[in-house]
């Protein structure tokens, strides 16, 4: 989105927060940025459903954690997918989701390593 953005002549934006917020102000290039990485998101998403066909897709991220993309890839997804939409949420985790989710996954194989010990000890 940044690099959409680059290429509109906004180059002093360096964040995708900063695109959406100029998009908010009324920056037609912004918007412009947006709207293209709302499109993107789009294909990504119908691509998916054509394997996976979820009913509830969560975008998380920098970009994806931002609501004003929801409806304009909403509008986008009609296009690609001829029938059911999945219903779009933006994640409440926020930027560290990535992190919370490999902490998560770390302390279910701990406990299931802890647990697996500790059943093996006591039937032994």
């Amino acid at each position: 989105m940044v690099e959409q953005a680059h290429a509109s002549g906004l180059a002093q934006l360096r964040r995708p927060e900063e695109v959406f917020a100029a998009a908010r102000a009324g920056s037609r290039a912004a918007q412009r940025a947006v709207q293209t990485e709302a499109g993107r998101l789009a294909t990504a998403i119908a691509g998916v459903m054509a394997v996976l066909d979820p009913a509830l897709v969560i975008l998380g991220g920098g970009i994806g954690r931002n609501g004003d993309l929801l409806p304009m890839i909403d509008r986008a997804l009609v296009r690609f997918v001829p029938l059911r939409v999945p219903e779009l949420r933006v994640s409440e985790l926020g930027p560290d989701a990535p992190l919370l989710g490999a902490v998560a996954a770390g302390l279910e194989r701990a406990r299931s390593v802890a647990f697996e010990a500790a059943l093996g000890a006591a039937t032994a």
